[in-house]
């Protein structure tokens, strides 16, 4: 009787590991994705081990000028071009792809500091709910607010060289 039970349990492991192999073989093991937040271009790397999420939030590109200029807020997470399934054989890369990428990414964190240092405060709303809007034509509008400026303050450099 004992014998008979520990060899169940065996094959009940057995078939326990073989159908986590296969899982993991067939839909994925681990999902990694990654967001940045419009506001202030924090970092989330949301990783999914066997399905339970594991979230990582780390400060960004230009993260010393944003933490010192940009006031508490909620997180405006827009998803940063990159997702990767890993299977047991296999990896899966999702990368964008025509407009999928947040056009967040269309402006330097630089640039976007020096437009905010001389904008309004209604400029600064403008720009965010811009960069907020599911619409991408929004969105492009609010990259222009930057890319404009970045001209501006070209041109100002070159009109006092005297060139």
């Amino acid at each position: 009787m004992k014998k008979e039970f520990i060899t169940l349990l065996g094959f009940a492991g057995v078939a326990a590991a073989a159908g986590l192999v296969w899982c993991a073989a067939v839909h994925g093991y681990c999902k990694e994705t990654d967001y940045t937040c419009v506001r202030c271009r924090a970092e989330r790397h949301e990783t999914q081990l066997f399905g339970g999420p594991v979230v990582n939030v780390v400060s960004g590109a230009g993260a010393p000028w944003f933490a010192a200029h940009v006031p508490e807020h909620a997180h405006e997470w827009r998803w940063s071009g990159r997702t990767e399934t890993h299977g047991l054989l296999w990896v899966s890369c999702g990368c964008g792809g025509r407009n999928a990428r947040h056009a967040i990414w269309m402006v330097e964190p630089e640039e976007q500091a020096r437009f905010l240092e001389q904008a309004t405060p209604e400029e600064a709303e403008t720009f965010y709910a811009g960069l907020e809007s599911p619409d991408l034509a929004v969105q492009l509008r609010s990259v222009r607010m930057v890319s404009d400026n970045e001209k501006e303050i070209r041109r100002r450099r070159l009109a006092g060289r005297g060139d």
